[in-house]
């Protein structure tokens, strides 16, 4: 900080006895030089900022810079009642603030969130268990999406108030059913799912179709029928290939044709999701 000068005016004030005694002159008031120079005559005309002392340096850890509580409180140590309060106002601080990391007030710092696990769990939340087709005459007869998986990564990142989010991953969805005497396991595959913070503010991500691979197989009819003792006995009725194949194309064709674009419906909500998390 600029220190007040000291003129030459205060050298030439103090004048000689003839015992070589130096006499104390009358102290004369400070004058201003310019806007920024105060010309004082003695060192007792320094001026003094916050009731502190400016011949010196000061610094936090020293007492002179709690002098008189004006520049601030010294440090306390709290009682019961004082850390409850401060709790509750720090609780409604981090209540008020705009950011889900406590230390990260309004998401100014550059921070990553890794949101992988919660987009697997939504997608699974969001497609498993949901039914593509059912037979409501023949028990069993029905196809169905039975899992779902994410292999990738996502993140939220935040900078000065800002969110970034990126992604990048392919997800696996798998179709099981029955129909008649033939079964199917089905997975449709989804690629080029990616946001890597460089498109256009409010331009939409597409999904693209899934490519579907399956796999075909027979399952034996059964019936049943009642013994002489009245017991009822299911009785395994083979199914014929052609027949088996025959019910697995048509289980197909519901997976290409309804199941594969719910599911990408369902990937299309996760993203827009992942983009506003």
């Amino acid at each position: 900080r600029n220190r007040p000068a000291v003129t030459a005016a205060t050298m030439s004030s103090l004048s000689v006895a003839s015992d070589g005694a130096a006499e104390t002159p009358a102290t004369p008031a400070p004058t201003v030089a310019g806007a920024d120079v105060v010309v004082v005559e003695t060192e007792s005309d320094l001026p003094q900022q916050n009731g502190l002392d400016k011949k010196g340096y000061h610094y936090a850890h020293s007492d002179i810079y709690y002098k008189d509580g004006r520049i601030c409180e010294p440090p306390k140590k709290l009682d019961a009642a004082d850390a409850v309060a401060a709790a509750e106002a720090e609780a409604a601080t981090a209540d008020a603030q705009a950011s889900e990391s406590k230390w990260n007030t309004n998401d100014y710092h550059w921070e990553e969130r890794d949101c992988t696990a919660w987009a697997t769990d939504r997608l699974r939340e969001l497609v498993v268990g949901s039914e593509v087709w059912r037979d409501k005459k023949v028990e069993g007869d029905e196809l169905t999406v039975t899992g779902a998986e994410l292999d990738g990564y996502a993140s939220s990142c935040v900078r000065k108030g800002k969110t970034i989010n990126t992604f990048e991953f392919t997800a696996k969805v798998t179709f099981e059913g029955r129909r008649g005497g033939g079964a199917l396991s089905a997975t449709a595959t989804y690629t080029d799912l990616v946001r890597d913070g460089t498109e256009d503010v409010g331009s939409e991500v597409q999904v693209p179709a899934g490519v579907v691979e399956s796999k075909a197989s027979a399952v034996a009819d059964s019936t049943s029928s009642t013994d002489k003792d009245g017991n009822i006995v299911q009785t395994e009725v083979p199914v014929s290939s052609e027949r088996a194949m025959r019910c697995s194309e048509m289980l197909l064709k519901l997976v290409t044709k309804k199941g594969e674009p719910a599911v990408r419906e369902k990937l299309l909500v996760l993203v827009r999701e992942l983009l506003a998390k």
